[in-house]
């Protein structure tokens, strides 16, 4: 703060990077009250916060998994027409899993989806692996991996094999089959690459 303070007495207009310097280091100490003041200062002084000034506060909240918080912040965005980008979603959307919030986790995707937001291989493999590591939640792991093959979207290698090794562990071969099959009729030249990794026939290199 004392960077602002010195700007201000040389009548100097401190920028965005500016601020998102001095907003990473009061996140960093978990001083969210002060972030959000100079968050609020930010747009009254005309310097408009960007993805990256939000991001770094929302990221305080989930590291203190503080999701409610979250939520208001992502609404907030909105309301400052600032766009979410996929280390948002993502951020929220691996703290409501761990948490065990799914219904959240839902409407979070769901709102993602009716803003525009096209989720990309990261976005679901925060869901597949967030969901592969919670009891009773591989049925949705394998909606959200066959959401993606539909969408012709290649999955990260380790995606692959973190959901084979665990419907394995399960003992359910035959949903196997079936991924590897679904993979293998993909318009994606990519994706049929990658169901020898499902499949367990052979190892792909990243």
């Amino acid at each position: 703060m004392r960077v602002l303070e010195n700007m201000k007495r040389r009548n100097l207009a401190p920028n965005v990077f500016t601020y998102n310097a001095i907003l990473k280091m009061l996140c960093y100490k978990e001083k969210v009250y002060e972030a959000y003041q100079l968050l609020d200062e930010m747009i009254d002084g005309g310097a408009k916060p960007d993805t990256w000034s939000y991001n770094t506060i929302l990221a305080l909240h989930c590291k203190l998994r503080e999701v409610n918080k979250a939520r208001k912040l992502l609404a907030r965005m909105e309301r400052d027409s600032c766009l979410p980008d996929r280390h948002t979603y993502n951020m929220l959307l691996k703290t409501l899993i761990g948490l065990g919030r799914f219904d959240q986790m839902l409407e979070v995707w769901e709102s993602m989806e009716a803003r525009g937001f096209h989720p990309s291989a990261s976005s679901y493999a925060v869901m597949v692996h967030g969901l592969c590591r919670k009891k009773g939640k591989i049925g949705e792991a394998c909606q959200f991996f066959e959401m993606m093959v539909d969408k012709g979207i290649p999955p990260y290698l380790s995606t692959c094999e973190l959901l084979r090794g665990e419907l394995r562990r399960l003992g359910l071969g035959d949903r196997i089959e079936g991924l590897v099959d679904k993979m293998r009729r993909s318009t994606s030249c990519t994706i049929q690459e990658l169901s020898s990794a499902m499949d367990g026939s052979q190892r792909i290199e990243n």
